[in-house]
């Protein structure tokens, strides 16, 4: 085999895994529009409680990482 045809091939199946990657990622960003659109309401809803959950989250990741 050519080593020339390898690399085409090779760059042919990336260039395709990318056209599918994007796709998904347009696929995706489409199936997650309203969700993101009701948390950022709620975040300008209610900023306190957002805060206080956010440092809360926060807290617990911290504490699972240093037990570790």
């Amino acid at each position: 085999m050519d080593p020339n045809q390898a690399i085409e091939q090779a760059r042919h199946s990336m260039n395709e895994m990318s056209k599918e990657a994007r796709h998904a990622l347009k696929d995706m960003r489409h199936a997650i529009g309203p969700v993101q659109h009701s948390l950022e309401q709620a975040i300008v809803n209610h900023p306190v409680k957002a805060v206080g959950l956010s440092l809360a989250i926060g807290v617990f990741l911290g504490w699972l990482i240093k037990r570790r």
